[in-house]
Formats: structure tokens, C-alpha cells, sequence
């Protein structure tokens, strides 16, 4: 790309390239360490277990038939909602809640094939107001490093759209299954024969969520940085279940032993954050140079003058965008100048660029749901099934109700503006 739009190509990669990956790492770096790092502690002290266990307790219980199945849907669900609003990204719950969305598939009998698609539920709330996840959070470090800073809770009214996403991906996804269980599939082990609800002691429920609310709180609520809240939400993690985590000798866990295992645990989140990172601001360091063409400043000036309310125009780039670099940060960076710009040649409140980013984040939810992604593989890889039999599945069933809840959400935002 450098070369095709006449940049020197050493710049390129050591300015802009590099400098892509310098300011997203500026934004993102302790938002994916501690993420990594709390979700490990929610891992092995069994606090993402037990919140499992408890929502299967009160959901599920002693139903039967299409009602088990149907509220197994809906408690991996809360689940994941619980999690993600406590901060832990989509790649570490990929890793921390698999388990429980094992547990609660063989429960219910429900095919593995639809492990993939269970293991995105509440994805839908990943560019809604409030949820401490990077696709928001980078969204407001790009529209701030334009001039415009925003709260975290810009944009609330798209709720709405993700509400209805949400309802509409259990409806899908409980309807396929009721379909594929009556062609006579039903649940197999494969390689998860091990995989089970571990008699071994565990935080209780309501100890297992405190950590969650209060980085919900801290972010959400006061409105602090996102460092500060998952910095605190570790902080507590580990005054609440320190003791829960076992130690590891020759590699397998032993007896409970108040806290010696805490170390280990600590060094393993913090070893996952690395790959993270580079799968999240690869596609950002592309951006950055895609911003640096003439062809990008032709675009801002283009689009100033378009028929087209800069809301919308938003969320239909932040669809084009996502498809294009898998990246929702990358995403942000390319739109938040076009949309500052767009605004500022309109003459538009700087309100409505609030509205407008939040339009763009819930646009990027949708199309990261490609079959390229990088979660999306690494699920179905976690699953180990046929991709294009799990794929269709994630398609209807998570891509589809995002893509209807992010429009009706966008159309209240830009009525709203």
C-alpha cells in the first residue's frame, strides 16, 4: 500500500507503520495486560465456574426438553454479559469460559457444533455505551486524540438496538439447535471428556461478581479510566480469592494452599497478554498507514460534502471498515479523523460526534464476526468441529442479530443527533 500510493517506503515502515502500533499499544497495552491477568485470576481460582454454576442452579435447574436447552442459551449468555461487563475481553473469555460453555452443552445435550457459536453470546454489547470492552475503548482514545474526547457512556439510546441483537441471537440460535437436535444430533465429547464442574473449593457466587461490578462501576458509573478500574478490579479479585487458587507442582494443580499459587497465576495472565496485543494492533499499524495516502485525504474531503448524516455515514463505514481489517481498533482510528473532520467543515455540534462514534463501534461488532477473524478461528479451533458447518451457525446466530440490532440502534442515535 505504501508503495502503490507513492510513500517512501523506509518512512512508512518506521514512522507510520511503527507508529501505528506505538499509539494504539498507548491505548490498549494495560486495558489487554490486566484484562489477561484478571481473567486468568477468574480462571483458576474457579470465580468464572461458580458464577456458572450458580446461574445454572437458578436458570436451568431441574427443566427439561426444549425449556433446558432454551435457558442453557440464555444462562451462557448472562454469563458472558456478566464478564464482559466486568471487563474481560473476548479473547481471554474465549479461554476462561469455554469450560463453562462445555459444562452447560453436555447439560443440555446440545450439539458441539454450537459450542462456537455459544462461546460469542453477549458479543452484541462489545460497541454499546458503558461496557468496558477495547472495541469502546478505543473508540474514545481515537475520537480524543482528534480534539473531541467523550464519557463512557456516549450514545446510551443505541442500547436499544443491542437489546433487541441479544434477544434475537438466542430466538436463532435455540431455533437451529431445536432443528439440528431433531435430525438426531445431540451433544459429544470429543476431546473434552476431562472438562467438568470440579469438586474443589470455590468462591461463592456473590464473592465471584464483586470484582466485576466494581470495574462496571468505576468505568461505567464514575466514568474513570479503564487502567484504573481493571487495576482495581484485580486488586479486589485477589483479596477475595487469593486463597481459592491452587498451587502447581510438576505441572498439575494440588490442594488448596491459601495463596502460594497466586504468583504463578499472576506471571500466566500476564504471558497471555503478548499475543493479544499483536493480534488486536496489527490490523491498526495498517490503518495508520492507509491514513497516511493521499487517497485518505481525497476521502475527508469527499465526504464532507456527502448527502449523508455523518451518524449514518458512520455506521456504514464502521461495517466496510471491520470487513476490511478484521479490526475494530483499526476501525476507530480510520474513522474517528474522517468523522472530526466531516463535522468540523459541516459545522455540526461536537455532540453529534459522540453519537456518531458510538454508531461506528457498534457498526465494527458486526463484520469482525467474518470467517477471517481472529477470534472466530480461534474459537472454532478451541471447539475443534467442522468450521463450515460451525460458521453457519455463528452466521444466523450472532452476525445476523448484530447486524439488525446495530441498524436499529444506529437510526435511534442518528435521530437523536
Amino acid at each position: 500500500m505504501a508503495l502503490t500510493n507513492g510513500l517512501d517506503f523506509t518512512s512508512a515502515m518506521t514512522e507510520i507503520f511503527l507508529g501505528g502500533a506505538t499509539s494504539q499499544i498507548a491505548s490498549l497495552f494495560f486495558v489487554i495486560a490486566l484484562g489477561a491477568i484478571m481473567g486468568k485470576l477468574y480462571n483458576d481460582s474457579g470465580a468464572a465456574m461458580s458464577i456458572a454454576v450458580g446461574l445454572i442452579h437458578v436458570l436451568i435447574g431441574k427443566r427439561e426438553g426444549n425449556q433446558k436447552v432454551l435457558f442453557s442459551f440464555i444462562t451462557i449468555m448472562i454469563v458472558y454479559l456478566i464478564c464482559m461487563f466486568g471487563g474481560l475481553d473476548a479473547y481471554i473469555l474465549a479461554f476462561t469460559c469455554l469450560p463453562i460453555t462445555v459444562v452447560i452443552a453436555r447439560n443440555a445435550n446440545i450439539p458441539r457444533v454450537f459450542l462456537p457459536a455459544m462461546l460469542l453470546s453477549g458479543g452484541a454489547i462489545m460497541g454499546s455505551a458503558g461496557v468496558p470492552q477495547i472495541n469502546n475503548i478505543m473508540m474514545q482514545a481515537a475520537f480524543a486524540q482528534e480534539g473531541m474526547p467523550m464519557s463512557n457512556t456516549v450514545g446510551a439510546i443505541g442500547w436499544v438496538g443491542t437489546a433487541i441483537a441479544l434477544i434475537l441471537q438466542v430466538i436463532i440460535t435455540y431455533k437451529l439447535c431445536l432443528k439440528a437436535m431433531a435430525k438426531g444430533e445431540v451433544w459429544d465429547e470429543g476431546h473434552f471428556e476431562q472438562v467438568g464442574i470440579v469438586d474443589r473449593p470455590r468462591p461463592h457466587f456473590v464473592v465471584s461478581i464483586i470484582p466485576l461490578i466494581v470495574v462496571f462501576v468505576l468505568y461505567a458509573v464514575l466514568d474513570l479510566n479503564i487502567m484504573y478500574a481493571l487495576g482495581a478490579g484485580i486488586i479486589v479479585s485477589i483479596l477475595l480469592m487469593f486463597r481459592f487458587i491452587p498451587s502447581r507442582e510438576q505441572g498439575m494443580p494440588k490442594a488448596i494452599d491459601f495463596g502460594r499459587g497466586l504468583v504463578t497465576t499472576l506471571n500466566d495472565g500476564a504471558l497471555n497478554y503478548p499475543v493479544a496485543l499483536m493480534q488486536v494492533i496489527t490490523p491498526g499499524m495498517l490503518a495508520a498507514v492507509i491514513m497516511a495516502t493521499s487517497v485518505f485525504g481525497a476521502l475527508v474531503g469527499g465526504l464532507a460534502s456527502a448527502p449523508i448524516h455523518v451518524v449514518l455515514f458512520a455506521l456504514i463505514t464502521g461495517y466496510i471498515l471491520v470487513a476490511v481489517t478484521a479490526s475494530p481498533p483499526a476501525t476507530m482510528m480510520i474513522i474517528a479523523p474522517i468523522v472530526v473532520g466531516v463535522l468540523t467543515a459541516t459545522g455540526a455540534s461536537p455532540d453529534v460526534a459522540g453519537l456518531a462514534g458510538r454508531a461506528a463501534t457498534m457498526g465494527s461488532t458486526v463484520f469482525c464476526l467474518l470467517p477471517y477473524d481472529g477470534v472466530i478461528v480461534l474459537i472454532v479451533a478451541l471447539a475443534r468441529v467442522s468450521f463450515a458447518k460451525a460458521y453457519k451457525i455463528m452466521f444466523l446466530g450472532a452476525l445476523i442479530p448484530c447486524l439488525i440490532g446495530s441498524i436499529i440502534g444506529g437510526l435511534m442515535l442518528m435521530a437523536a443527533a
